[in-house]
C-alpha cells in the first residue's frame, strides 16, 4: 500500500501541470516582416509592458544573407532599463540550421551570458516563442515547433531573471528576413 501511494505521488508529480491561459491585450497583436539588407538592422518595439506579463509569437527566419562584416541575427528581446533578456537566433547564410540561445545582461556594456538551446531550426521553418514574466523579474522563454519532431509537444523552455518586470519588448532583425505571422502581448492567469 505505501509503495503504490509513493508511484502514485510520483506519478503525479510527473504530469506536465496545465498551460496558463493567454488573454492578448486590446490592440496588441500584429503581424511583422523585418526584411533587411545585408549589413543593416530593422527593429519593432513595443515600450509600455505596463499591466501584461506576456507575448505569443508565431514566426520563421525566411532569408539569411551573407554580408562580409555580419552575420544574420534575429532577436525577441525583453529589457529593464539597460537589463536585457533575449532569444536570438544566429544564422549562417544559406546554411541549416540556425542556432537558437537565451542572452541574459544584467548591467550596461556587460557581454551577455549566453546558453545554447539545445535544438536548432532552418531556414522556413515556423516556430512558436512563449515569454512570460513576474513582477518580480522571473521571465521564461518557451520554443515550440509545430513542425519538427526534435521538439517535444511542450518545447523547450529555458528561465532567466531580471531586477523586476521588462518594461520593453523588441524583435531585432538584421541582414535576412524574419516573418512573424502573429504577435501578441497579453497577460496569463
Amino acid at each position: 500500500m505505501r509503495m503504490t501511494m509513493i508511484a502514485l505521488l510520483c506519478a503525479a508529480a510527473a504530469q506536465p501541470l496545465a498551460a496558463a491561459t493567454f488573454t492578448a491585450a486590446p490592440h496588441t497583436q500584429h503581424k511583422i516582416d523585418l526584411d533587411t539588407a545585408p549589413g543593416h538592422y530593422s527593429l519593432w518595439e513595443a515600450d509600455d509592458l505596463t499591466g501584461l506579463n506576456a507575448v505569443r509569437a508565431h514566426f520563421r527566419v525566411r532569408i539569411a544573407v551573407k554580408d562580409p562584416q555580419w552575420g544574420p541575427v534575429f532577436r525577441f528581446q525583453v529589457q529593464r532599463g539597460d537589463e536585457l533578456a533575449q532569444v536570438t537566433l544566429l544564422g549562417f547564410a544559406g546554411k541549416k540550421p540556425i542556432l537558437l540561445q537565451l542572452d541574459q545582461r544584467l548591467q550596461a556594456g556587460e557581454q551577455p551570458k549566453s546558453e545554447m538551446f539545445a535544438t536548432g531550426t532552418q531556414i522556413g521553418e515556423e516556430l512558436d516563442l512563449e515569454i512570460d514574466w513576474t513582477p518580480d523579474g522571473e521571465i521564461s522563454f518557451t520554443i515550440r515547433s509545430p513542425q519538427s519532431l526534435l521538439l517535444s509537444a511542450q518545447g523547450e523552455r529555458h528561465t532567466t531573471k531580471l531586477s523586476g518586470a521588462p518594461t520593453k519588448f523588441s524583435i531585432l532583425g538584421s541582414t535576412g528576413e524574419i516573418e512573424v505571422q502573429s504577435l501578441a502581448l497579453g497577460t496569463t492567469g
